[in-house]
């Protein structure tokens, strides 16, 4: 790939880049386009984030037509 990934603190060493993951999808920090660190240590891709992005906006909006569409009798 012909793009870089970029990282929440800098590299120890070159070799550091290799090791680097994702720990949703595994994929390794030279085959996605962006790796973020979490507090606690944990990583997470560009694609993982926006699958994970769309659930929670798919369930906010759900919750929403939920509250404002009146439940039907059955």
């Amino acid at each position: 790939m012909t793009h870089s990934a970029a990282y929440a603190r800098p590299l120890r060493d070159a070799s550091e880049l290799s090791r680097l993951s994702c720990s949703f999808c595994g994929k390794t920090a030279d085959h996605v386009r962006y790796l973020t660190a979490g507090a606690s240590g944990g990583m997470i891709c560009d694609r993982c984030w926006l699958v994970a992005s769309a659930v929670f906006v798919k369930a906010y909006v759900m919750s929403l037509l939920a509250f404002v569409r009146p439940q039907t009798a059955r």
